[in-house]
């Protein structure tokens, strides 16, 4: 194993590849990956099931929010609502502008493709509450116009009722926000869904 960590700094980018998606790769090893600074890779071992804890926080430490996204996306903070914090009161207003619809792909719903050929898409993504509110109010409530309608032309992932839709689904959405959906949305469908959300609920 040592003479593995010892020649990471050497191999070629489709070898680090290769090792960044191996879901049974020693801590060190992929600390050393993530130390040679080959972008990619570092990606890839967001994506890995297997993810150690060091490499973890050494990927979330990196700087910028892509990572920080892929990192909650494929669940390696489920129980640390705090990262969530961190991530959307230091960089939501930036994706906002750039890319909008990583909001809801990383706070109301994930889609992991993980690198075993396993694909997994659920809406348990451990945001806290008052993140799906504030999300609620800044891209539903002030993205339509007076009657309802949406206030320009939206990319599909970031438009109101996309997002509105992904609230609806997400479990830790406060109730009083499905309730408003359900009696207020101009969407009919999102109507819908979240009576029947507010029906499980009991």
């Amino acid at each position: 194993m040592k003479e593995l960590i010892d020649n990471v700094y050497r191999m070629t980018n489709p070898e680090l590849i290769g090792l960044a998606k191996n879901r049974f790769l020693p801590e060190a090893v992929q600390v050393a990956v993530v130390k040679t600074g080959y972008d990619r890779a570092a990606n890839y071992l967001c994506e890995n099931a297997g993810l150690q804890p060091k490499t973890k926080e050494i990927l979330w430490d990196l700087g910028g929010y892509v990572k920080k996204c892929t990192l909650l996306t494929y669940g390696h903070y489920m129980g640390n609502p705090e990262k969530y914090v961190e991530l959307y009161n230091q960089h939501a207003d930036t994706m906002r502008t750039r890319s909008p619809w990583r909001l809801s792909r990383t706070f109301l719903t994930a889609s992991r493709w993980w690198g075993h050929g396993h694909f997994e898409m659920t809406e348990r993504t451990g945001c806290p509450a008052e993140i799906i509110e504030d999300i609620y109010k800044k891209d539903v409530i002030s993205k339509r116009a007076p009657d309802g309608s949406n206030t320009q032309r939206w990319d599909y992932g970031s438009s109101p009722d996309y997002i509105e839709r992904d609230i609806i689904s997400n479990p830790n959405t406060p109730t009083d926000i499905v309730v408003k959906i359900s009696a207020a949305s101009p969407n009919e469908p999102n109507r819908n869904s979240a009576m029947r959300v507010m029906a499980n609920r009991g």
